[in-house]
Parts: structure tokens; C-alpha cells; sequence
């Protein structure tokens, strides 16, 4: 709660949590004793001081699909932030379990960002709080939930068909779904083909790479080094 006070100190009011984002009208009067701040008349003496009261929010909302093994970033959208905080930090449950702490986190434009997200479930926050230079604590109120989805990967695709002819168009092939991209690196840079099959014309050595990529939600699988086997081509002689 926060207090509105005036001179003498003992002229105070303390602005309970359910007043926020309310108008208050406080009518102040005048005590007959003002060192003892004894009861004086009812009739106001003063003129009423009105009182705008907006108390910090936090909000929750949206969601984010991710594949398995990355992780997520939630806006934590914030509304009324006191002046010089600066920094939040606070508690978070996961479809209602235990609380999470996490913080201090940044705040830019009245939104802070908690990073490193990886369970499916419903988020709520539980609890948050202010920190900064000058920044002064006071009571927040938490609303809104986010949703994180987490899609399994595909699995890694196997290589079947890897001797090829040397300096001759040869069909190398792997099995896997839903999709298969053929690169001529490993970190996956330079597509070379497609499909459960393509066309190799090489003379040797050479290495390939494949991968299982699901079009739905581009999760993909791991990518699997193909070694290739080259097979020299018969040689014709001619009898004497």
C-alpha cells in the first residue's frame, strides 16, 4: 500500500491494494488539538484532495511453438512501472506447480523478457517485484497467461544406397520422413538436393549430408554424415 500524508504527520492515509487504478476523494479536516490529533468535527475543512491511483501490472499473453531441444523467450508486458525501477524479477508457475524465481530482468518500453524456456505447459506469473536506483517497492498485480508448445524432431535419417560410379550419374538414397534436403556440408549451408534420393556425378572421395525436415513446423532432425563408395567403371579390352 502506498501513503498520502500531509503536515502534521499524523494527517495520513493508507491506500489499500483493492484502490488501485481508482479515483480517491479524500475530504481532510482540521483536529481541535492538532499536537494530539484528537477527534475534531465531521464537516470538512479543507478542500477535498483528489487522488489518482495507478498501481504496477503485469501481463501474460500469447504463446510460442518451438521444436525439441531450443527454447523460448515470454514478454512480460508491464504497465504503471514506478519511477527508477528499472529491473524485475518475481516467481513463475508452470501449469500451476511449484513456483520458478527468475530475474532480475531488464525493463525496455514497459516489457521485460525471460529467456530460456523449454517445457510445454501454461505459464502464470505468481509474484513480481521492482528493483533500480531510486526505485520504490510497492505491490504489483499479475494477470494473463502464456503457452509454450514443444514439437518433437524428426527422426534421423538412414543412408541405403551409397556406391556410386565413379565420374558416372549415380542415385544415392536415404529413408526418412516427412522430408529429406541432401547438403555438401555438415553445418548444413549449401543444399545440394531433395527428396529420398538424388544424382551424384562425382570421381571420389566424397562425403554427403542428409536430414529429416518436417515442412509443418520445420523441426528437423539431426544431421547424418554419408560417406560415399565409389566403384570404378568395367574397362573394355579388345582381343588380339
Amino acid at each position: 500500500s502506498a501513503t498520502l500524508a500531509r503536515v502534521p504527520s499524523c494527517v495520513s492515509y493508507t491506500v489499500p491494494t483493492t484502490a488501485c487504478n481508482t479515483i480517491l476523494r479524500i475530504k481532510p479536516r482540521l483536529m481541535p488539538d492538532q499536537t494530539g490529533c484528537t477527534p475534531g468535527s465531521p464537516t470538512p475543512t479543507l478542500p477535498t484532495a483528489v487522488f489518482t491511483v495507478t498501481c504496477p501490472q503485469a501481463t501474460l499473453s500469447g504463446e510460442a511453438a518451438i521444436c525439441s531441444g531450443n527454447t523460448a523467450q515470454m514478454p512480460i508486458f508491464l504497465a504503471n512501472v514506478p519511477t527508477g525501477c528499472t529491473n524485475l524479477s518475481g516467481n513463475y508457475a508452470l501449469n500451476g506447480g511449484a513456483p520458478v524465481a527468475f530475474g532480475p530482468l531488464p525493463i525496455s518500453d514497459d516489457m521485460a523478457t525471460l529467456s530460456g524456456l523449454g517445457t510445454p505447459g501454461i505459464i502464470t506469473l505468481t509474484h513480481v517485484s521492482f528493483s533500480g536506483g531510486g526505485c520504490t517497492s510497492c505491490p504489483a498485480s499479475v494477470t494473463g497467461s502464456f503457452t509454450l508448445t514443444v514439437a518433437n524432431n524428426p527422426a534421423n535419417p538412414v543412408p541405403t544406397d551409397v556406391a556410386v560410379c565413379s565420374g558416372q550419374p549415380s542415385a544415392i538414397s536415404a529413408n526418412g520422413a516427412p522430408d529429406l534436403i541432401w547438403y555438401s556440408d555438415m553445418a548444413g549451408t549449401m543444399v545440394i538436393g531433395g527428396g529420398n534420393s538424388m544424382i551424384i556425378n562425382q570421381t571420389g572421395p566424397l562425403t554427403v549430408y542428409v536430414q529429416s525436415v518436417n515442412p509443418d513446423n520445420a523441426c528437423r532432425s539431426a544431421i547424418v554424415a554419408v560417406p560415399l563408395v565409389f566403384n570404378m567403371p568395367p574397362v573394355a579390352t579388345a582381343d588380339d
